[in-house]
C-alpha cells in the first residue's frame, strides 16, 4: 500500500496498523515458544531464532537494495506484499482440516 499510494494518511494507517499487529505476533511467539521448548533447551532455542531472524532481515536489506536501485523504489513494496501474500495462503492451506 506504501507504494501505491500518495495520501499521507493511508501511509501512516498502513504503518501504525502493521507495527501493531508485529508486536502482538512477537509477544505471541516468545510465549509459545517458553511454553513449548524444555526449560533446557530455552537458550538455544532463542538464540537460534534471533540468528535466523537477524541473518533474514540483512538478507532483506540487501535485496531490497538490489530491486529498488535495478527496478526503482516501488519495487521492493511490491515485492514483499508479493511474498506476504504467498506466505499467508500457504499458511491457509495448510492449517486447513
Amino acid at each position: 500500500m506504501l507504494a501505491v499510494t500518495a495520501q499521507l494518511w493511508a501511509a501512516i494507517l498502513v504503518i501504525v496498523i502493521t507495527s501493531g499487529s508485529f508486536a502482538v505476533l512477537n509477544v505471541t511467539v516468545v510465549s509459545l515458544r517458553q511454553r513449548l521448548v524444555p526449560r533446557d533447551l530455552l537458550g538455544r532455542t532463542i538464540a537460534a531464532g534471533r540468528t535466523l531472524s537477524f541473518s533474514a532481515a540483512a538478507a532483506g536489506a540487501l535485496l531490497g537494495g538490489v530491486l529498488t536501485a535495478t527496478i526503482g523504489i516501488e519495487a521492493p513494496f511490491i515485492f514483499s506484499a508479493l511474498i506476504a501474500a504467498m506466505a499467508t495462503t500457504a499458511w491457509w492451506l495448510a492449517s486447513r482440516p
